[in-house]
């Protein structure tokens, strides 16, 4: 190893060093304070809140859209017995009614 490359000290992000050997290494000007140094869990911001309810119930939809896929009524509205179309399942995989016909026009 070049004797260059053994004079640099080693840094620890978050950790300030001990002491610096060479003191023309680091002026006065360019020393950071404590009060201005920023901690590991200021960059970690705070998850936005969840609804464990709302995840709890697609999860249960999850579970039976694939309960139907398992008992081969996946495509089978839950209600009138009908076919879900291809189209909507692709669209909305949890789907347990088929979507109603559009109203003709009048």
């Amino acid at each position: 190893m070049s004797d260059a490359l053994e004079s640099v000290p080693t840094v620890t992000p978050g950790v300030a060093p001990a002491a610096v050997s060479d003191s023309s290494a680091v002026s006065d000007s360019s020393a950071v304070s404590d009060s201005s140094a920023v901690s590991d869990t200021d960059a970690v911001s705070e998850p936005a809140s969840l609804d464990l309810d709302a995840i709890e119930r697609e999860l249960a939809d999850v579970e039976s859209a694939l309960a139907r896929l398992d008992g081969g009524t996946y495509w089978t509205d839950e209600v009138t017995g009908g076919p879900i179309p291809d189209e909507q399942l692709a669209a909305d995989p949890i789907a347990r009614r088929a979507a109603p016909a559009p109203a003709p026009d009048r």
